[in-house]
């Protein structure tokens, strides 16, 4: 029988998938996909999104070290205060836990090794007093790996999910029998989806490439909010820049610019820390990806965007159950006519690292940047 215990042990597969959860608010979360639901964290009854993102920490500490419930409980109150109970907190680390462990398990059925010499999945509830009657239906069912049965019953299939997944033989399979009737009691809400190869992520430069190509839309149940939303002015004030730009590569050469882009930053890669205290990633690159068009010389305002944005915007994106959150750093300068720039961060291993950075004359792409969840100013 293959189950998650409250006291968890180190498993790298479970550790990456969770490392890659973006903090959210309840009720942010609460508006999105149901695909990029898996790709966030929240908690009930947490006001404020720098203790939600100091609770995905603890909770991230806790899979790498295996920290046992009854320490993280200590831990999570000194984050969170009083007025937590015992069976909340356990409720939170249960789920989170079971759900890192559960996709770190599929992540490692998918190996195609493993598909060759166990072809077949059984769903393994641990029964007793406990055991729901979603868990309970479905204990025992045989399905062939690559069965859709499986998108939909993955656990943890609802809060405290004790669930797991063995992998069989063929024969082991034959031995039990293959379940031909399926349950009909579905998932709690909000569980039951099984992971896809995408959350965990691979080197952000080969994901951007293949990410240009597809047609993202907003991850959202509904239209996502934007500048309305949050009261925010319809347009955003310009600001004198806070140096000269470059020169262009057509001006100066390849070489001559990359010596002045490194009289901006210091040597590569860099981390700029935003106003909410996030750290982007700016490395070569995106220094590669970006067209030599007269549009880098305004490289040399990129700390000051990411330092100190007019605004700082989270949105999260869907390509079928791909997933990705983007951030999106604005600010507009005053020089002749006024400079639109804008930064395209995406989470990466725990960080944003900096995709696109562009620059434009018209308002109107602006205002359609400014949509999603608003980071700042907060």
């Amino acid at each position: 029988m293959w189950s998650v215990s409250a006291d968890p042990l180190r498993f790298e597969e479970a550790v990456a998938w969770f490392r890659e959860r973006v903090p959210l608010l309840k009720g942010e979360w609460a508006q999105l996909t149901e695909e990029a639901r898996r790709r966030a964290f929240t908690a009930a009854g947490v006001a404020t999104l720098d203790r939600m993102a100091e609770l995905h920490a603890s909770l991230l500490r806790a899979l790498e070290e295996g920290v046992p419930l009854e320490v993280w409980r200590k831990e999570a109150l000194a984050i969170l205060g009083g007025g937590w109970s015992r069976g909340h907190l356990e409720t939170v680390f249960r789920n989170n836990v079971q759900a890192a462990y559960s996709a770190g398990r599929w992540d490692q059925l998918q190996d195609p090794a493993v598909r060759r010499s166990h072809p077949y999945l059984m769903y393994d509830a641990v029964l007793d007093s406990r055991t729901t009657e979603i868990c309970r239906a479905r204990d025992g069912v045989v399905r062939p790996a690559e069965d859709p049965w499986w998108q939909q019953n993955w656990p943890p299939l609802h809060h405290n999910c004790r669930s797991g997944v063995r992998a069989l033989t063929e024969a082991e399979a034959r031995r039990r029998g293959i379940s031909a009737i399926l349950p009909a009691m579905p998932p709690q809400e909000g569980f039951g989806l099984s992971p896809v190869a995408e959350e965990w992520v691979e080197g952000y430069a080969k994901g951007q490439r293949q990410a240009a190509l597809l047609p993202w839309t907003p991850a959202f149940i509904g239209e996502p909010p934007d500048w309305r939303s949050y009261g925010r002015p319809e347009r955003l004030p310009a600001e004198p820049p806070p140096r000269k730009p470059l020169p262009t590569v057509a001006e100066v050469g390849e070489e001559r610019f990359r010596q002045l882009l490194a009289e901006v930053f210091g040597p590569l890669p860099v981390h700029l820390v935003d106003p909410t205290g996030l750290a982007v990633l700016v490395d070569r690159g995106l220094l590669d990806h970006l067209a030599r068009d007269g549009r880098e010389r305004y490289l040399a305002w990129l700390p000051d965007l990411v330092e100190r944005p007019a605004e700082v915007w989270l949105m999260p994106l869907q390509h079928g159950r791909r997933v990705v959150f983007r951030q999106r750093y604005l600010k507009v300068y005053r020089e002749g006519r006024d400079r639109h720039v804008v930064l395209s961060a995406e989470f990466h291993r725990g960080v944003l690292v900096a995709l696109t950075f562009l620059e434009t004359r018209s308002p109107n792409y602006l205002q359609g940047q400014r949509t999603g969840f608003l980071r700042w100013p907060k």
